[in-house]
């Protein structure tokens, strides 16, 4: 493509005869190339070279871009209409290139750091600090292809060896009315939120830590070891409402979860709930990047199902106790399934099934999906209006059923009919 100025200006000035100091200025007027125009361009510095066994560049330079137009009205509102930024270099025989006060700066962000390169046996390793203040995302909506709002101040350091592929970083800051147009994401983030995260890797592996994600709705801490058939992961979660995420769900959420590696087998716990409601289990997965295949067991109990009415989307209530074991292939071709318990009180929103699920009834519940045949080993459902002993097999053309009970009185099931 071609590039057309208006206007190029070079002064720069150094004499090793009369001395070490150096100046310079280059200018740009009218920049136009495809994809970019820029109204006025320009970089100054001045330093010191020294030469001699042990040589030396200084140099303190500060640039400044004015009515920039980087081909698109999206690019165009995030990087605004001027930058500018200034930098301090240094180098020297011997010792690590070292960049220092670095600041690149817009109408509504600026970019800070430091850093020094050097090289060694593994390559290169890049040392440094950095910081980033941005008042307005709106203005990167365009970019980003959503709709952003609020502000960040974050702050990292880093030391990274590219050749070798290790790399430790964290950072550390907080957002401020974020948005990220993302209902529920933003609901969760409203206000000020703190974060301070750190990535490591090394020739043991990948090592990743959330020390805070923290906003007034909710806190997330984790961790996460990667390495070769012997990861790990935690993870502690903490919402001050459900509603926040499932509208039809009220109050405080927790959830504890963790994974431990083991070849190809990975054993997990998580341990959650709502105020009332609690979701405790353990197990297995295989074949986590194929077709993964869990099998689980612990209990799952709530107080009053009436919390989970709305997103049910009918008339449920009563509480339940249960045990369950069971294992199931994520594309549903299988599943295998046992859980008892004792259901209280249970509505279901149908009224004859209702009448006879008052009181306490012990559930029991043994059945399995292969190959598209539903199966219900043993089905036993005992209370004080009900008993049944059932069981069965459904597939797409067939089915057989066995059962065997009682209710306590026909009018349970039919108003009218007698005792």
């Amino acid at each position: 493509p071609e590039t057309r100025v208006d206007r190029v200006t070079l002064d720069v000035a150094f004499n090793a005869a009369e001395g070490e100091r150096w100046t310079g200025a280059f200018e740009i007027t009218g920049l136009n190339r495809e994809g970019i125009a820029v109204e006025a361009l320009s970089l100054e510095g001045g330093g010191r070279i020294s030469g001699g066994e042990k040589a030396e560049v200084l140099a303190d330079l500060t640039f400044d871009a004015t009515d920039l137009d980087l081909g698109t009205e999206e690019a165009k509102a995030a990087v605004g209409e001027r930058v500018t930024g200034a930098a301090n270099i240094v180098w020297a025989t011997g010792e690590p290139l070292r960049v220092s006060n670095l600041t690149i700066e817009g109408e509504t962000y600026r970019l800070t750091g430091q850093a020094s390169v050097a090289t060694s046996e593994d390559g290169l390793d890049i040392v440094g600090d950095a910081g980033v203040r941005a008042s307005n995302l709106a203005v990167f909506s365009g970019l980003a292809g959503r709709a952003l709002g609020g502000a960040v101040a974050l702050d990292s350091r880093f030391d990274v060896k590219p050749l070798a592929g290790f790399f430790d970083i964290a950072v550390k800051g907080t957002t401020t009315g974020l948005v990220l147009d993302q209902p529920e994401a933003d609901r969760v983030l409203a206000g000020e939120v703190r974060l301070d995260v750190a990535a490591a890797r090394d020739e043991n592996g990948i090592r990743g830590t959330l020390t805070t994600l923290e906003s007034p709705n909710a806190s997330v801490t984790g961790q996460a070891d990667l390495k070769t058939d012997t990861s790990s992961l935690t993870i502690s979660a903490r919402l001050s409402d459900a509603a926040l995420v499932i509208p039809d769900i009220a109050g405080p959420v927790r959830l504890t979860a963790s994974a431990d590696q083991d070849g190809d087998l990975w054993n997990w716990r998580a341990d959650g709930g709502l105020d009332g409601a609690s979701v405790d289990l353990a197990g297995t997965a295989t074949d986590i990047f194929g077709t993964p295949v869990i099998a689980a067991s612990g209990t799952v109990a709530a107080r009053d199902l009436s919390d989970f009415a709305g997103i049910a989307r009918r008339d449920i209530a009563g509480a339940i106790d249960f045990r369950l074991s069971g294992e199931v292939v994520t594309d549903l071709s299988r599943a295998d399934i046992s859980l008892t318990g004792v259901a209280t009180d249970l509505v279901t929103g149908v009224a004859e099934a209702d009448r006879l699920l008052t009181g306490a009834v012990d559930v029991t519940l043994d059945g399995a999906i292969s190959d598209e045949v539903l199966s219900a080993r043993r089905v036993l459902i005992s209370g004080q209006n009900i008993q049944l002993d059932a069981s069965g097999s459904l597939a797409p053309e067939t089915g057989n059923v066995a059962a065997s009970g009682r209710v306590a009185s026909a009018s349970l099931l039919l108003e009218d009919a007698p005792d």
